[in-house]
């Protein structure tokens, strides 16, 4: 094998490498002893390493052909598999060929010796009454110009391979016509459909359009509603805040009269009061002095004076409590208005 033959190249190798070593050895004895064994030490190193890398290959080498080995035997047992399965599948081929050639020799009438030469005739009679067979299933595929030869011309009963290929001929002829017709009743039929749905989507969509229109009219008569409601809302407000407004101003005027009023009776009560003091210091200054006891007139002047004063701004109070009053009763039917008119507008819109 090749791997003994490498082998023995190596150990040839090796041996006329160790002669060399050897004769370099004894011819150079005289020279120094220590540089040659240094020499031989490094070239025996290599050559342990080179034997080393040669005995790896050698192992890899053997896996290599126990490998192929192995794959030559499955495949050498798929072969005589395979093998034995085409023998068995030829035999039942022959048996089967020479059933079918003894029953075709019966039905023949011929004798065993010559079944071969009917197998040619036999075939083209399958042939022919395969096609009888299918256009009598299916007459509509069956035209004028077309027509099957019930009887043939020939004594013995075959057909030739003209006749056949004519009949193919017709035959292709025949279906490719058919084809036509065919795709054109299909393109027919698809072309009814379309307008069929063509028509279907016009009518749907005219009357969307007519039910948008009405959408559309319902809407600009809401939206004219709704404007003359808010036109008449802005009416009754702008009438509320008018007799907000006149209500406002009566109660100014009566509110300026009333303190006007208070001014007034304040200022005559005052120069009332400082007549009243001017008097009595008069009347004090035109008597004889004489010794008395002063008596306590300023402090009644002016006890009076906040007593007539509490008065005053009792007065004022009550006024303008009166005046807050009225206005609390005008923001009281304002409010109620506003939800009048808000009860309106929702009885109004839908």
């Amino acid at each position: 094998m090749d791997w003994l033959g490498g082998l023995s190249s190596i150990k040839g190798q090796l041996t006329n490498i160790t002669k060399d070593l050897l004769a370099e050895g004894t011819r150079e004895i005289n020279a120094d002893p220590e540089s040659e064994l240094s020499i031989a030490r490094t070239r025996i190193c290599e050559l342990e390493s080179v034997v080393e890398t040669q005995k790896t290959e050698i192992n890899s080498l053997r896996c290599r052909n126990e490998e192929l080995v192995v794959q030559l035997e499955s495949l050498q047992l798929r072969l005589d598999h395979t093998k034995e399965l085409f023998i068995q599948q030829l035999r039942e081929k022959d048996i089967l060929i020479s059933k079918l050639q003894a029953e075709v020799s019966n039905e023949r009438g011929e004798p065993e010796g010559q079944p071969e030469a009917s197998l040619g005739t036999t075939s083209c009679l399958i042939d022919n009454s395969v096609t009888k067979s299918g256009l009598t299933q299916y007459p509509d595929l069956a035209s004028e110009d077309h027509q099957v030869p019930s009887t043939v011309s020939h004594p013995d009963g075959t057909v030739t391979w003209e006749e056949l290929k004519n009949e193919v001929v017709q035959l292709r002829a025949e279906l490719t016509k058919w084809k036509k017709v065919a795709k054109k009743q299909l393109k027919q039929q698809v072309s009814d459909l379309q307008e069929t749905h063509r028509n279907e989507i016009a009518a749907v969509q005219e009357s969307h359009s007519d039910h948008l229109s009405n959408l559309v009219e319902q809407l600009k008569e809401t939206e004219t509603e709704v404007i003359k409601l808010q036109k008449q809302v802005d009416e009754f407000q702008d009438r509320s805040s008018c007799v907000v407004n006149l209500n406002q101003t009566d109660l100014g005027n009566i509110t300026f009269k009333s303190t006007f009023k208070t001014d007034k009776s304040v200022c005559t009560d005052v120069s009332d009061l400082t007549m009243f003091v001017e008097s009595q210091e008069n009347s004090k200054k035109s008597r004889p002095s004489k010794k008395k006891k002063k008596k306590p007139t300023t402090r009644w002047d002016a006890t009076d004076i906040a007593k007539s004063s509490k008065s005053v701004s009792c007065e004022m109070s009550s006024q303008v409590d009166q005046v807050y009053f009225h206005s609390a009763l005008v923001l009281n039917l304002l409010f109620s208005l506003c939800l009048l008119i808000l009860h309106i507008l929702f009885a109004l819109c839908p």
